[in-house]
């Protein structure tokens, strides 16, 4: 406990907010708020985290000793037949549209001559 008394100090307040906001903890305040709120609630959990602690440790060794019999299987490695080559596809993307066409829809949309004559008379009239 008071090896992370001391590394609380240490973490700036972003971290330290952070850190009360994985716990459900409030994040406001200044970093010794901070500080005294994470080190009330480490103190009240550490029974209850240190108990987690001791029943994930029994169900871990537990899950070390299944594990014997999978190696076997490991050794037939999976056998990729070069006959299949994938093809890349690709696709262009071409407009089918003309270049006038495409000037008058625009034209269109935003309500703007479409001409060349059109566009200098716009202009000489602004």
């Amino acid at each position: 406990m008071a090896a992370e008394a001391v590394e609380l100090h240490k973490l700036k307040l972003a971290e330290l907010k952070q850190e009360c906001l994985a716990r459900g903890l409030e994040a406001k305040g200044n970093k010794q708020d901070l500080i005294n709120r994470l080190q009330a609630y480490l103190e009240e959990h550490a029974e209850e985290e240190a108990n987690e602690e001791d029943v994930l440790g029994e169900e871990i060794e537990e899950e070390e000793q299944k594990p014997v019999e999978p190696p076997v299987k490991a050794e037939e490695p999976p056998v990729k037949s070069p006959d299949v080559i994938t093809e890349k596809k690709v696709v262009k993307i071409t407009s089918e549209i003309s270049q006038m066409e495409r000037m008058q829809k625009r034209a269109e949309r935003f309500n703007v001559p479409v001409s060349l004559e059109s566009k200098k008379a716009a202009r000489a009239a602004r």
